[in-house]
């Protein structure tokens, strides 16, 4: 970057680049070429574990979400709460990495199975949710049941993957915090 600035200087002597146009050069090049803002807002939204949305994820869009509610914006919606049964058990038992295995299991299966949903979050530990704009009960409850079909062919863990999942339907006229 210095040596951009040296040659832009010998190309056009009247920029006469002092210490702070060439601080600025070289940022607004380091900008250019590898902006880190990308990984940030990654690294913020999204679970590194499971590759699901995360708890800021959430909490941004549930205010973007009841934001779009008081205009009258929002369609019907639905979330899905889904927890985990037995993990501190493996963790306990098995240890820590057994149980970051489950854990992954259970957001691979939630993200494979919950099709229909908007998006997919772990809110953190065991806890996932995810919501549904317009949502049909039928489907919901037949990817709920997929979900827990899919739970049964996690072999390869030390225990039985099992996930207590249940649902809400909003009810226009109330506030996502009744919810």
């Amino acid at each position: 970057a210095m040596c951009a600035a040296v040659i832009a200087q010998a190309l056009i002597p009247e920029l006469l680049l002092t210490s702070a146009g060439v601080t600025f050069v070289c940022l607004g090049i380091f900008v250019a070429l590898d902006n880190p803002d990308k990984d940030l807002q990654h690294q913020a939204l999204w679970d590194y574990a499971t590759g699901l949305k995360n708890k800021n994820c959430y909490t941004r869009d549930m205010e973007r979400y009841s934001y779009m509610l008081q205009k009258k914006k929002l369609s019907p919606f639905a979330f899905v709460v889904a927890d985990m049964n037995h993990l501190k058990l493996v963790n306990d038992t098995y240890g820590h990495a057994e149980g970051d295995a489950m854990i992954a299991a259970a957001a691979d299966t939630l993200q494979k199975t919950l099709v229909s949903a908007e998006a997919v979050y772990r809110l953190g530990g065991d806890e996932f949710t995810a919501i549904y704009f317009n949502p049909d009960e039928n489907k919901i409850n037949a990817e709920l049941q997929a979900a827990h079909n899919l739970c049964k062919t996690h072999t390869e863990l030390p225990v039985p993957l099992n996930i207590a999942i249940g649902y809400a339907i909003h009810i226009e006229g109330e506030s996502l915090n009744t919810v």
